[in-house]
């Protein structure tokens, strides 16, 4: 396990060395905040397809290049709490307690938006450990979409999962880029590795559901305010050694359990706009 997934290109575990500054990274993601809140750029509904995502390369007509919703509580709505109801289907052996743990992990990012996941568990054995093939099985068992009265179902499982292209090294996939848009695209699968990392990747992974990209994350925003915080964009940041970034960010490692502007900026749109009430 290592990184989270492929976004937009391969990806490293290991994270180099960056090229823009602590300030700068801040005034990076606080202008991408501002041309999202803004509208800079026209949105449009990209295409609903059939099929996870590739791990290196988006499919175009998922990709959501530009937020279809962005949204601050209390300031674009009335501030409600909104939640988002979660399917989760527990692969094999893994104990319900530990992914309720998992979630309360998790929980702890979207607190400051507002927003709840509020899972419901299931249990089914899947076979083998290749995205694709689980995603298939996942959605053969909802019948190709989600069910009623949920908004996003996941897989979550111990098992070492690998893509092609990446091998063992990726962590979770989300079926889409702002994909809670969609009843056959709201779905997404995380490894359940014991202790934080488990409420990181999952926490991410549903993030990408809500909409945000990786390159919507910074090392600025994180709440470490040391010095040394390097980014490079639009590929997403990169931390140097021991620092830590906000939870888009896509390795598993250096995230925090925060999500900074431009990622909060999506979430809660998306959340608003898109879940059921």
């Amino acid at each position: 396990m290592g990184i989270l997934e492929g976004e937009d290109q391969g990806l490293t575990v290991s994270p180099e060395k960056g090229l823009m500054k602590r300030p700068l990274a801040l005034i990076a993601a606080l202008a991408v905040a501002a041309a999202l809140l803004a509208g800079l750029v026209p949105s449009s509904s990209p295409a609903a397809v059939a099929g996870p995502i590739s791990l290196i390369d988006e499919e175009i007509d998922c990709l959501e290049a530009v937020p279809e919703t962005v949204g601050i509580a209390g300031t674009t709505d009335n501030g409600a709490k909104v939640v988002v109801d979660v399917l989760v289907y527990l692969d094999g052996s893994l104990k319900e307690q530990d992914a309720k743990n998992i979630f309360t992990t998790a929980n702890r990012a979207y607190k400051p938006m507002n927003i709840e996941m509020k899972a419901t568990y299931r249990r089914h054995t899947f076979t083998g450990t290749d995205v694709g093939v689980l995603f298939d099985q996942l959605k053969d068992l909802v019948g190709g979409v989600r069910p009623k009265g949920f908004d996003i179902v996941k897989l979550l499982t111990r098992k070492d999962i690998e893509a092609a292209g990446i091998g063992k090294g990726v962590a979770g996939i989300a079926d889409c880029i702002g994909g809670i848009r969609f009843d056959h695209r709201s779905f997404a699968i995380s490894e359940a590795p014991r202790g934080d990392i488990g409420g990181v990747i999952t926490g991410h992974e549903v993030g990408h559901l809500m909409g945000a990209h990786h390159h919507y994350s910074n090392c600025y925003e994180d709440g470490d305010t040391s010095d040394g915080i390097l980014v490079v964009l639009p590929t997403g940041p990169v931390p140097t050694a021991g620092k830590s970034c906000t939870l888009m960010y896509p390795s598993a490692g250096p995230n925090k359990f925060v999500f900074g502007t431009a990622e909060s900026l999506a979430i809660r749109g998306h959340a608003n706009s898109f879940a059921r009430p």
